[in-house]
């Protein structure tokens, strides 16, 4: 009896696994392609982040302005950016489009707008956030 139960449960194991290989085989090309375009929208946000370190350090951005930056931009930006790409993962086409996707391009859409009011279109600020909205956009495109 014992013999039976632990082939019993040996195939009810393996019937788990070749369910997760074939759901893993399915993913393929979709997972790696989110984690791509999350690591994408991920660096530039830390590259805005960093040039909005060096603007601190040269003197173009008061302190005031960088806490601001990262309560305003990069911390809500970075915490919704989690949540897309935990959604798109999740996300099944004919769904609808995971709402913090779209959350996260408005998000970036918002955040490059104040940047370009406050120090311009030619700043390195807004180039960084530009390159991070463009990247997002990638997201909605792959759930469109």
């Amino acid at each position: 009896m014992y013999q039976y139960q632990s082939f019993k449960a040996m195939i009810a194991c393996w019937g788990v696994a070749l369910v997760i290989a074939l759901s893993i085989n399915a993913c393929a090309g979709f997972k790696p392609a989110v984690k791509r375009l999350g690591d994408a929208t991920y660096e530039a946000v830390l590259t805005a982040r960093n040039t909005a370190d060096n603007m601190v350090a040269n003197g173009s951005m008061s302190k005031i302005q960088r806490q601001e930056f990262a309560k305003n931009i990069t911390v809500p930006t970075l915490t919704i950016l989690e949540q897309a790409i935990i959604d798109t993962l999740a996300w099944k086409e004919g769904e609808p489009i995971p709402e913090n996707v779209s959350r996260l391009i408005g998000q970036l859409t918002k955040s490059a707008d104040d940047i370009l009011k406050t120090f311009g279109k030619d700043s390195n600020l807004h180039s960084n956030m530009l390159k991070a909205k463009s990247a997002a956009q990638e997201f909605l495109d792959k759930v469109q």
